[in-house]
């Protein structure tokens, strides 16, 4: 349990990627802060998370990190942040190595 009675915040948690991390997280006995935009699915994957978690859980915050209170510093002390928001857009973005042959 290597996050037991730490806090990691994860960003863009509701999917994709940062899900699968938030997960990771509460596995090894982390506390994770699934956060994600108001209304996406974030509270269903916390849920999940949480449920499935030995030793970890997970909580939904509804918040818009490009909104006026955007800011890590919400949360003292963290033991991490991971910032997964917008990772699919930026990597469909990327050319593959087929497209690039």
């Amino acid at each position: 349990m290597r996050f037991a009675g730490r806090t990691i915040i994860v960003t863009g948690a509701a999917g994709g990627l940062g899900s699968a991390m938030a997960a990771g997280f509460a596995r090894e006995g982390g506390t994770v802060a699934v956060v994600d935009l108001p209304g996406s699915p974030g509270a269903e994957v916390a849920a999940r998370i949480g449920g499935g978690a030995s030793e970890g859980c997970a909580f939904f915050v509804p918040w818009d990190l490009a909104g006026p209170d955007g800011t890590a510093a919400r949360w003292r002390p963290t033991a991490g942040a991971v910032g997964a928001a917008g990772v699919p857009r930026l990597t469909s973005r990327i050319p593959s190595r087929a497209a690039a042959a």
